[in-house]
C-alpha cells in the first residue's frame, strides 16, 4: 500500500477534471465529423490543453504570490466548471447525434 501525500489528492482530482474537460471538447468533434476525421482536431485539442496546462505549471509560482488560496478555489471551482462542461457537451452530442443521417 503506497501512501498518499496530502498534496497528491487535489492534483489528482485536477487530473481527472482536466481529462473530462478534454473529453468533453473531443466528444462532440467526434459526432459531428466522425472518428476519423476528428483524429487530427482531437491530437490539436488533447496538445492545447497539454500545453496550457505546462505554460500553468512553468509560470504559476512565478504569477501567483499566494498558491495555497488560489488551489483552494480551484479545487473548488473546477470540478463545477468540469460538470458543466460535460453536461453541455452531453446536450450538444445528443444534439449532434439526432441531427446525423446515416
Amino acid at each position: 500500500r503506497v501512501p498518499l501525500d496530502e498534496g497528491m489528492a487535489p492534483l489528482s482530482g485536477m487530473m481527472a477534471c482536466g481529462v473530462l474537460i478534454a473529453l468533453s471538447i473531443v466528444l462532440p468533434l467526434a459526432f459531428r465529423f466522425g472518428m476519423e476525421k476528428a483524429r487530427l482536431m482531437n491530437i490539436l485539442v488533447i496538445a492545447i490543453l497539454c500545453g496550457g496546462a505546462g505554460v500553468m505549471a512553468g509560470l504559476g509560482g512565478a504569477l501567483i504570490g499566494n498558491i495555497p488560496q488560489v488551489m483552494t478555489v480551484l479545487n473548488l471551482a473546477l470540478p463545477a466548471v468540469t460538470a458543466a462542461g460535460l453536461a453541455g457537451s452531453c446536450f450538444l452530442s445528443v444534439r449532434i447525434y439526432r441531427r446525423r443521417q446515416f
